[in-house]
């Protein structure tokens, strides 16, 4: 079976969403930043105790009374810093994207009983590629879209509706998908 369709932008975004959500790289990286953020949220709040409040008691307390408002900093931003990961990576993402130009690219996927034949149109990079059905580490899936990974960060987008597959073509393209699908997932 053979089907042909235009990858976009936002087809793209949502494989970075799901990345983030599923890989280890992103897990590993919003840990990291987390951990960072923290630490500087407790130093702005210790330095802001250091410098700008008198020094009325004595040293053993004020260096308390800092630590304690650093921590303090830290707890009261943690809620925010936890969620910040996402949107500062798919922001990036944006950014390469509006670099990159090219959107939107005709893609044309052709399945076999050996694996899938990915081919992209696209003027600045054309591309193929032939990944056997092995070579499928595993499958994602959100409202729109089915992914299938063939490396960590890398993976085919499949629109799940197809404009110009008629209702026989798209329960077909659904059959051959969707038991992989279950077992990958």
């Amino acid at each position: 079976m053979t089907i042909t369709y235009q990858l976009t932008p936002e087809d793209f975004i949502s494989l970075q969403k799901d990345l983030i959500k599923n890989t280890n790289y992103h897990k590993r990286r919003s840990r990291f930043l987390l951990i960072y953020t923290e630490l500087l949220a407790f130093a702005y709040g210790f330095a802001a105790v250091v410098y700008f409040f008198p020094r009325v008691i004595s040293f053993t307390s004020f260096v308390l009374v800092a630590i304690a408002s650093g921590f303090l900093v830290m707890l009261l931003l943690y809620p925010l810093l936890r969620k910040m990961y996402p949107p500062i990576t798919l922001r990036k993402s944006m950014v390469q994207l509006k670099k990159m130009g090219g959107w939107p690219r005709t893609v044309t996927v052709k399945f076999d009983d050996s694996g899938i034949e990915w081919t992209s149109d696209n003027p600045k990079s054309k591309g193929m590629l032939q990944i056997p059905w092995e070579s499928i580490d595993k499958a994602s899936q959100d409202e729109k879209h089915l992914y299938l990974y063939f490396q960590e960060a890398d993976a085919i987008i499949i629109p799940k509706k197809i404009n110009g597959l008629d209702s026989i073509e798209q329960s077909e393209l659904e059959r051959l998908l969707n038991p992989y699908m279950k077992a990958r997932s």
